[in-house]
């Protein structure tokens, strides 16, 4: 196995740990500004949901990325093999990207 394509392999299983982490991130900047268990962040300034949403945006994608780099640079080395861990990783990076802005937004 390519060296490429396992990196792209690791980074897509490493993506659920990466998106727990950014839970855990996103309660913990909520609990810091201040808001209790249970309140909704919709009901605050629109300054703290950017405070909330980029850095558990910025954690939670990292792996979605990483996946996606290393697998078009394996694609390349390799073949048609290398297409699970970029479409894995580009599906779940854009459902992440666009749950976090519709969170951002208000919507939901």
């Amino acid at each position: 196995m390519n060296k490429l394509l396992r990196t792209a392999i690791i980074w897509v299983v490493l993506i659920p740990v990466f998106y727990l982490l950014g839970q855990f991130l996103g309660y913990f900047i909520f609990w810091a500004l201040g808001y209790d268990e249970g309140e909704s962040i919709l009901t605050g300034p629109v300054i703290d949901r950017f405070i909330v949403s980029i850095p558990v945006g910025v954690l939670m994608l990292t792996p979605c990325v990483q996946a996606v780099r290393y697998g078009f640079a394996a694609k390349r080395a390799v073949g048609r093999k290398a297409l699970f861990p970029t479409l894995a990783g580009a599906l779940a990076g854009s459902f992440i990207f666009f749950s976090l802005l519709v969170s951002l937004l208000g919507l939901a």
